[in-house]
């Protein structure tokens, strides 16, 4: 399961980095930015807690994670609010206290914060411009964690409150995609 998920990891996120590279979606660098962070310090807290096979595919979403920040930079949103910058501050001043902690689930906790706080920049973004993102990735990203928590050799709220958050955000955000898609398509008749 964990070597499934890894691969569908990297299959998902190479789908969207091709969508990015052919300027059909903007991705958000401070959320990109965020989540390769976060999903590293994720996977490292899994394999502390136990998760074995499970934690490979948080730990394949990080380096992907970070190839589309790489990405977003050139290719991605250029138009950033304050407010994306107060959450990328409040996210990266999160690292600290998750190095003070210097305890696994406090860390994990932290961090599944800092993800979803991440997410605020895409997702008001996405509102006003949801065919800028791939509602794909995240319908898979959703299967992806879904089979990371299969994978999962040892189940605690170490190792299952990230996947499991993560699966409930990426399956809001891809149903907040589909709706406001709809919305838009309807005010143009």
């Amino acid at each position: 399961m964990g070597a499934l998920g890894s691969i569908i990891a990297i299959i998902l996120y190479s789908y969207y980095l091709v969508r990015v590279l052919r300027g059909e979606t903007k991705p958000h660098p401070y959320s990109w930015l965020i989540w390769c962070l976060v999903a590293g310090i994720s996977g490292f807290g899994q394999l502390d807690g136990g998760a074995g096979s499970g934690a490979w595919v948080t730990l394949t979403s990080s380096f992907m994670c970070f190839l589309i920040f790489l990405s977003s930079l050139k290719f991605g949103e250029k138009k950033i609010h304050l407010f994306d910058t107060v959450c990328l501050i409040v996210s990266l001043l999160a690292i600290p206290l998750w190095i003070l902690t210097n305890t696994p689930l406090y860390s994990v906790i932290l961090v599944t914060i800092v993800d979803t706080v991440g997410f605020i920049p895409t997702i008001r973004k996405s509102y006003f411009k949801p065919y800028e993102e791939a509602v794909l990735t995240y319908i898979a990203s959703a299967l992806k964690n879904i089979l990371g928590i299969l994978a999962l050799e040892k189940y605690s709220l170490l190792t299952l409150c990230y996947p499991a958050v993560l699966l409930i955000t990426c399956t809001l955000f891809s149903i907040l995609l589909l709706i406001r898609r709809d919305a838009l398509r309807r005010d143009t008749l």
